[in-house]
């Protein structure tokens, strides 16, 4: 709408206007006409037709249009892209342990800290690899990429590639690491905990520990596998733009 009634107003009081122009200061002859000698020269010969092609577009963007394209986006960010909110829920069809199977409520900091992050990351590959200008999170997408390193001479255009690649392999693994293994290595603690608790009475019995012991020491290596994906994760966090 800004754009339309520019050009119209633009249109109906039209004054001689160049496509192109330096500004003042940037290399300009002495005698060489600028944009704001231009400005000056135009309020001076055409002063009502300069205020209604050239200012008043201005001022009804700065006092109208714009307060109401802010206010749109207030609108749209606050119900319908909520960019501001973070979404802990996990997917409805995981299967893991009862500390994944998260959709609403009150949970712990540090699983709030631990969904966010991968929630984010999980995000950025989805749109990552809708969006036409990046290469996709894939063992094709990394192919591809190699192939354009492989093919590439200009030095500086290679490194650049290689960083690319680097980043596309570390937050490959890392999704690898979050859908399949994280979610495999749950689903054997669970089982290991299940065990103990069946077998608790008769091990408490006979004084056999090594139900709870498997179970501890699989818990500790899971623990230890997601605290190393998260520092993984902070290392790449600058990459992950779109």
């Amino acid at each position: 709408m800004r754009t339309i009634i520019r050009k119209t107003l633009q249109k109906l009081f039209h004054i001689p206007k160049p496509k192109s122009l330096p500004l003042d200061g940037f290399d300009d002859e002495p005698g060489e006409m600028t944009w704001e000698k231009w400005q000056a020269n135009a309020k001076q010969e055409f002063p009502v037709k300069y205020f209604l092609s050239e200012t008043l577009p201005l001022l009804l963007a700065a006092h109208i249009f714009m307060p109401l394209e802010e206010f749109w986006y207030w609108i749209v960010s606050h119900t319908i892209r909520r960019y501001h909110w973070l979404d802990l829920r996990q997917p409805k069809r995981n299967k893991l342990g009862t500390t994944d199977h998260y959709r609403w409520g009150w949970i712990d900091e540090d699983r709030q800290m631990l969904f966010a992050c991968f929630n984010i990351l999980m995000a950025h590959m989805k749109c990552r690899n809708e969006s036409p200008y990046h290469y996709h999170i894939s063992v094709e997408g990394m192919e591809n990429l190699k192939k354009h390193i492989d093919e590439t001479s200009i030095e500086d255009g290679k490194q650049v590639l290689e960083s690319q690649l680097e980043f596309l392999k570390e937050a490959f693994e890392l999704v690898n690491y979050w859908v399949i293994e994280r979610k495999a290595a749950g689903i054997r603690s669970s089982e290991l905990l299940h065990d103990w608790h069946e077998h608790r009475a008769e091990d408490k019995r006979s004084g056999n520990t090594e139900r709870w012991d498997k179970m501890r020491a699989a818990d500790d290596v899971f623990e230890e596998a997601e605290e190393q994906a998260l520092i993984r994760l902070m290392k790449i966090r600058t990459r992950l733009w779109t």
